[in-house]
């Protein structure tokens, strides 16, 4: 499996550091549930400047986090999305679910 982890760098701010693929996806799911969840803060940055997207299974982790989140009550901004996952969003549609500017 890619390397892959996931940094809390401020109160309210996490990194996602490697390639988001089918298989590093399994393992950042339930980390960043358990990441994000035990933060102090509701208004949680998630920045992905130093993550890769290999395919569209990053943008399906990004909505299940934000799904496990918003049931815990919290928010996930996201930020630093590279072009090619910024490409896969919007082929996708999901540009306003996952707060990509048009």
């Amino acid at each position: 499996m890619p390397e892959v982890d996931i940094v809390q760098t401020d109160k309210n701010v996490f990194q996602v550091k490697g390639v988001i693929d089918h298989e590093s996806a399994t393992a950042l799911l339930p980390l960043g549930v358990k990441l994000f969840a035990e933060s102090d803060s509701d208004s949680l940055i998630v920045d992905l400047s130093d993550a890769r997207a290999s395919n569209s299974t990053c943008p399906a982790l990004l909505i299940a986090w934000l799904r496990h989140m918003k049931l815990k009550g919290k928010s996930i901004e996201y930020k630093g999305f590279s072009e090619k996952l910024l490409r896969i969003i919007k082929v996708s549609n999901l540009q306003n679910l996952l707060g990509v500017d048009q």
